[in-house]
């Protein structure tokens, strides 16, 4: 019965395709508008429609990141709103970007004579992070988690749908015109679904949840500090994602990570920090002759998919991406501070 629920929820919503990353991102500075504005309720509003769209990234369907938008969607857009330009710059505006300004080359010089004095060895591995290990009722929790989610995005966008049949029209509807042939389909579907809304309530409220365990630390919101990969040098963003990983903030450790090394082709030369350019397109100006060149677009991918495609990321995830970035850092030429 399940199956058949599912697939009556994906024909009615097959006509509403996901958003593309242009639509998203237009979307992001709406809700930057409205919060500059103070209209915190029209924010919310757009942020809780967006929480159940989804959006083309590389051939696949994400879903926006609902970190920044379940603030803005309970009414602290303002505790968010660094977090959220930082997101819709990620995704860049398809313009040219600016050059580089002086602060910033000034940053850079700073941290090239930082990362003469580091101390941090390169290594594989991760040996102060503890082995984390998921039990099997924790990852069943997780995954009726996402599934509720999609069907509660699914119901939302097939209720947009239900209300668009009863659009006021501009002239009444004559009966000998069929106006009420289309109500008495419409009312059958709307009691299925309610039907199958409550049945979902009651098995949900009748299963049982795992207990928190009590070493488990709560989900905190992304630190706005760590969006700006010019805060730290290459050894600060590794020891920053150390403790992120020790915490179990998987997903921003992985940022840390990346940042460690698009720190490290900045004062390499290889890349030019410009503000507003996305990772995609640092991972496009790397020159051909360079042999770590696909490791950095590899990494560039996965990072893109852990950080705008998902809540949160598993220890699995962190460990390779980690392992992954302490065998390209030493590939990366050093470049003496100026």
């Amino acid at each position: 019965m399940t199956a058949a629920v599912l697939l009556l929820l994906a024909a009615s919503t097959g006509a509403r395709p996901a958003m593309s990353v242009e639509q998203y991102r237009e979307q992001l500075h709406q809700l930057e508008w409205r919060l500059d504005t103070g209209d915190t309720r029209g924010a919310a509003a757009l942020a809780r429609t967006l929480r159940g769209e989804e959006v083309h990234w590389n051939g696949g369907v994400l879903r926006p990141d609902p970190r920044v938008l379940d603030r803005i969607a309970d009414g602290h857009g303002q505790d968010v709103r660094e977090a959220l330009a930082a997101l819709a710059s990620q995704l860049g505006d398809g313009a040219g970007a600016p050059p580089a300004s002086a602060p910033d080359a000034e940053k850079l010089s700073a941290l090239a004579r930082a990362q003469q004095t580091s101390e941090i060895r390169w290594g594989k591995g991760i040996p102060d992070a503890p082995e984390i290990r998921i039990s099997p009722a924790e990852t069943v929790r997780r995954w009726l988690a996402s599934a509720w989610d999609w069907v509660v995005g699914r119901l939302k966008a097939f209720f947009r749908w239900i209300r668009s049949w009863w659009r006021t029209p501009e002239r009444p509807v004559v009966p000998d015109a069929g106006g009420n042939a289309i109500a008495t389909p419409v009312l059958a579907v709307v009691v299925v679904v309610v039907a199958v809304m409550i049945a979902l309530a009651w098995w949900v409220l009748r299963t049982p949840r795992a207990a928190r365990p009590p070493s488990e630390a709560p989900r905190r919101a992304p630190d706005v500090e760590d969006a700006d990969p010019l805060q730290r040098d290459v050894g600060s963003w590794q020891s920053r994602a150390r403790s992120l990983g020790a915490e179990g903030r998987h997903r921003e450790a992985i940022r840390a990570w990346y940042h460690a090394v698009l720190v490290s082709c900045f004062q390499s030369g290889a890349l030019h920090h410009r503000p507003g350019t996305t990772n995609r397109e640092y991972a496009t100006r790397l020159g051909p002759e360079l042999a770590w060149r696909p490791d950095f677009g590899d990494l560039t991918h996965r990072f893109d998919v852990e950080w705008y495609g998902r809540s949160e990321s598993t220890p699995e995830a962190h460990q390779r991406f980690a392992g992954d970035v302490l065998e390209l850092l030493p590939r990366i030429p050093r470049r003496e501070a100026g």
